[in-house]
């Protein structure tokens, strides 16, 4: 029988070739004791490869978090068993029952076969990671380590899937107590203290003075809360169209470090995501400075980012990566005394992996904390808005009750 293989020389060059055997392990024993690190194998005498219905270069396939993360997860489970990184894609391609997961692993399939990495593939049918992630898998490719960049892409994504679901998690309950609290609001307002009202006027009488405040301040929100709602519209509307040029983008996440729990949770995520990113591909083999280059693609917000470069460009000028990351504030202080010493020991990739698990043990207190904070200001806000409304009742009652007695 023969096969078909493709794979990488000695000097990382993609090559592909045929050779005769009884069977697919025979082959792979065959090409073992060979220079070529194999990619992919395949009966040359099969009916051919498999397919797409639809056009290569379509529209990009969509992912979310969770999804790429079963995605991968999964790919790198086959991997780690003994199957080849194309007959690991063709069995998710054939076995899924996800239709974006088969998709996908079909067109990575096509694009291996057409000679492209598992990262260029990745790039070409969607646009979820950024180039410092595919990066990460590009190299793990040429360096023979791709189930360990793929496990470190895993990683980073795990931790960002678990950051997300403690969010939501904290909030959720804090949103609906504000939730019941404002419906409970309406119901007093536009509804029980109207019928009071009229009762009272009708008696000679009138609302307690709390009561009369909320009735007034409820009509003013029944009359004017369209146009505040409408003015807040063209207000993003307007921030969003100045946000597209850069001088006003800088001013806006500028401005978005500085709100004091976002910002510092904004930060704090992104030193986890730099330190872990730098020790992924510093552990690779990437020189420093390339992989500080390939990581700044991965900041969205556009003032961190200009720090950053600022600490990129005093690196390749010379300056320690600790005095460059302490001075452009990228990392606190004690963080850079960690880098230095890496620096000092020659082993800074572990030191930023520790850098990184510290920081997202810091992550973690943090939203703890904030979670805490916002269910009991959310909880002590209804009890008192509640509270007045009760008291309002209570006191239009008590006046009532009067009137009768008179």
């Amino acid at each position: 029988m023969k096969f078909k293989y493709r794979g990488l020389d000695a000097g990382k060059r993609v090559v592909r070739g045929e050779i005769e055997a009884d069977s697919r392990r025979q082959a792979m024993r065959a090409l073992t004791g060979s220079d070529v690190v194999i990619l992919g194998l395949s009966e040359a005498s099969a009916k051919g490869p498999l397919r797409l219905g639809f056009r290569k270069h379509g529209n990009f396939v969509k992912f979310s978090d969770a999804e790429m993360g079963h995605f991968l997860e999964k790919l790198a489970h086959l991997y780690r068993g003994g199957l080849m990184l194309s007959d690991a894609l063709e069995s998710m391609a054939k076995n899924t029952s996800q239709g974006k997961e088969r998709s996908l692993s079909f067109r990575i399939l096509e694009n291996l076969r057409d000679g492209d990495g598992f990262a260029q593939s990745l790039k070409k049918c969607c646009n979820f990671f950024d180039n410092s992630m595919l990066s990460i898998l590009e190299l793990g490719e040429l360096a023979g380590k791709f189930l360990q960049s793929l496990d470190n892409v895993i990683a980073l994504l795990r931790r960002k899937i678990e950051t997300k679901k403690r969010l939501i998690a904290g909030l959720s309950y804090p949103l609906f107590i504000c939730c019941v609290a404002f419906l409970v609001i309406l119901l007093f307002l536009f509804y029980l203290m109207p019928r009071m009202d009229g009762m009272l006027r009708n008696f000679g009488g009138q609302l307690p003075v709390t009561a009369r405040i909320l009735i007034s301040c409820s009509r003013f929100l029944a009359n004017y809360f369209p146009v505040f709602l409408l003015l807040a519209a063209m207000a993003g509307v307007f921030c969003r169209y100045l946000y597209r040029f850069a001088k006003y983008r800088l001013i806006f996440d500028r401005f978005f470090l500085k709100i004091p729990a976002l910002g510092y949770l904004y930060t704090l995520s992104m030193r986890v995501r730099i330190a872990s990113m730098l020790a992924s591909l510093l552990s690779g083999g990437v020189a420093a400075s390339e992989a500080i280059d390939m990581v700044s693609n991965s900041i969205s917000n556009s003032y961190f980012k200009k720090n950053y470069t600022k600490a990129r460009d005093a690196i390749l000028d010379g300056t320690t990566l600790a005095s460059a990351f302490k001075t452009c504030e990228i990392f606190d202080g004690s963080a850079t005394d960690i880098i230095a010493v890496g620096e000092k020991t020659g082993d800074v990739a572990s030191h930023f992996a520790s850098l990184a698990a510290t920081y997202d043990v810091q992550l973690n207190d943090f939203l703890k904390k904030s979670i805490t904070i916002t269910s009991s200001a959310a909880l002590l806000l209804a009890f008192v808005i509640v509270a007045i409304l009760a008291l309002s009742i209570v006191s239009t009652v008590l006046n009532f009750s009067a009137k009768l007695v008179r």
